[in-house]
């Protein structure tokens, strides 16, 4: 109850007229009924799951080229869904030879199948907060700068 009575604090502090009420996370009231549907991988080897597809980081050749090497050093095999722009990007910047032998690219993931990934893994390095957010009770992170 804590957090809520800070939500409810937060917007009355933005001096928000009339009733607050707190509804609750939706997203997250979304993904709890899909954990027990989402498939696990093949493995039972620790591995990290990542995610490059912010324009921020596949915008610019040595954000992209720093964060591939990260990933890299996480000494332990990395499962990384490619997003079309990061694809694109890779090829465009000549990274696609740089990309660390620990790091295996794969097409684009589904929902049920990211979920699955993300609660398997043993890391999780995502390039946004909505994994994070989700999933934050299931892996650990480790967010490259």
């Amino acid at each position: 109850m804590r957090s809520l009575c800070g939500e409810r604090g937060a917007v009355r502090a933005e001096r928000v007229p009339g009733v607050i009420a707190i509804t609750g996370d939706v997203a997250k009231d979304v993904v709890i009924p899909h954990l027990a549907l989402a498939p696990r991988t093949n493995t039972s080897t620790p591995f990290a799951f990542a995610t490059i597809h912010q324009a921020a980081i596949s915008s610019d050749a040595d954000a992209l080229r720093s964060v591939m090497q990260a990933l890299g050093e996480l000494e332990m095999p990395v499962l990384l869904p490619i997003h079309p722009r990061t694809r694109v990007a890779l090829e465009r910047y000549r990274l696609l030879g740089a990309i660390p032998e620990a790091v295996s690219m794969v097409p684009p993931l589904g929902y049920l199948e990211t979920i699955g990934a993300v609660r398997q893994a043993s890391v999780v390095a995502p390039d946004s907060g909505g994994l994070q957010r989700l999933l934050a009770r299931h892996a650990v992170y480790y967010t490259p700068q």
